[in-house]
């Protein structure tokens, strides 16, 4: 699964889609950002010609693999409305916890870093993991997609030190 190219979507054009769609590209799969406003995107598909910009019709269209980042409340998890709403979708939650910067090859002194995962589906979680493996994290996998309940929240965890003393170098490590 390390090696396999594959077609990457990503629905969203800020900050985070372009973290994740650079380091796809750099670890050799396709790459299509589907966006409402192609024109954001103009500079940053100039500098990486290799991806393509289109609608988000256009980047799930032949994804093998799709993108999306959502937050929640705390009574039930995006990734459980998304499931129940798309049951044919085999939805895995993952890297939302930790920023942008440190989503693709993070380095940190204590080694890799921690992704937790979860989804119903285990072929759709062995995809992500092997994804996680190309960008150099350690994958936790918590079960079944209620488990999302606790890892969206980690989302605000990890921003906490950001906020209250502009610290947003760091993420999460499972130790055993």
């Amino acid at each position: 699964m390390h090696n396999q190219r594959m077609n990457i979507g990503i629905l969203g054009s800020g900050g985070v889609a372009q973290t994740l769609a650079a380091g796809f590209l750099t670890h050799g799969h396709d790459v299509t950002l589907g966006t409402r406003h192609p024109d954001k995107l103009s500079e940053w598909g100039t500098k990486n010609p290799a991806a393509r910009i289109g609608s988000f019709a256009d980047a799930a269209a032949s994804a093998d693999v799709i993108v999306l980042k959502f937050f929640t409340s705390l009574d039930e998890s995006s990734m459980e409305r998304l499931q129940r709403e798309f049951a044919a979708a085999r939805f895995v939650k993952a890297f939302n916890s930790v920023g942008a910067a440190f989503m693709v090859n993070p380095r940190f002194a204590g080694g890799p870093p921690s992704m937790f995962i979860c989804g119903n589906d285990e072929a759709a979680k062995n995809v992500a993991r092997g994804l996680l493996d190309q960008f150099g994290w350690e994958t936790v996998d918590l079960g079944t997609a209620e488990a999302a309940r606790a890892i969206e929240p980690l989302c605000m965890l990890w921003c906490i030190p950001g906020f209250l003393r502009n610290e947003w170098s760091h993420a999460f490590k499972l130790l055993r």
